[in-house]
This record gives structure tokens, sequence and C-alpha cells, in this order.
């Protein structure tokens, strides 16, 4: 083959791989021109997913093979909340930097801190009674998670606001 035949078809690759670029040969519904929502991929993204049961995820905020992943810590010693949060639970012992998901195991001894107002508690209080220590009650209602987010603020006026990352 010469370089000529080579480049005769090229041309027809060429086009074939323009027409989607130029918007043209496109089947199926276009958008509309005045859509003013734009869904990305991120969108469709549930931290909370897997956070209940047997999932031992967490929906805290984590970049792609950060060190960091702040996260809220509902409970320290059962199988179910390995990953340091479980759904269910209606309260908030803290929060912590690192956590990792699926391990079904408690793993890396994070260090947990709670933002406080007020008098200092040094236990964390029970599940029942959470008031009783440094434990924050919260309502799902005021918890909010995305890609790259993570923000809870009811139940937690006694420590001081709101908290994210």
């Amino acid at each position: 083959m010469t370089r000529k035949d080579i480049q005769s078809m090229m041309w027809p690759l060429l086009l074939l791989m323009a027409l989607p670029v130029l918007g043209l040969g496109q089947t199926g519904p276009q958008p509309e021109k005045n859509a003013t929502a734009h869904l990305q991929l991120v969108d469709y993204v549930r931290p909370l997913v897997g956070t209940q049961g047997e999932g031992n995820t967490f929906p805290g905020a984590s970049a792609p093979f950060g060190m960091l992943q702040l996260s809220p810590d509902s409970e320290d010693s059962l199988w179910e909340t390995a990953s340091g949060y479980e759904y269910s639970d209606g309260s908030i012992m803290g929060f912590s930097l690192t956590h990792l998901s699926g391990t079904g195991i408690p793993d890396l001894g994070d260090f947990l801190f709670m933002p406080t107002v007020g008098t200092l508690q040094f236990v964390p209080g029970s599940k029942a009674h959470p008031d009783s220590g440094y434990c924050s009650p919260y309502s799902h209602e005021d918890e909010t998670a995305s890609a790259g987010y993570y923000r809870v603020t009811s139940g937690i006026q006694r420590h001081g606001g709101t908290y994210g990352g």
C-alpha cells in the first residue's frame, strides 16, 4: 500500500468519527435548547447507599486515593458499623478523618472529634441517652450527602451547629 492509498482510506474513517462531534447522524430524542438542568455523572452518586446493614460504607467526603475521608461515626464496636457509620443509628459520636469502605471489620483506630460548645463531656453516652455524653442525636431529614460533601445540622445545636466537609 502506498501513502496515497492509506490517506484515501482515512477520509471515510475521519468523517465517521466527526459525525457525533458535529451532531450529525444522531438518532433518538434531542435535548431541549432551553433545558435548565444538565445532569452530570456525579449527580447519580448516592453516598448513603451501603451505610445500613452489612454494607460497611461511610457517607463522608473523600477524594479518589485521598489520605483523608472526613465522615461521621455513629458506633465504634459493632461489626455492622465497621466503616464507623450506620444509617439506622440515631446519634453521632463524632467525626473522624480516616475511613475504609467495605472492609467488614473496624479499622484504622480513628481519632474521633466532636466540636462542642459548653461543658466538655469525656464519655460518649449511650444510644438510648446520647445527651448523657458527647454523642449527639440527629435526624436524617437534616443530613445531606453528595459526592465529596457531607453535612448534618439537627440535634447537634448543643454542640455548636452545622458540621460537614
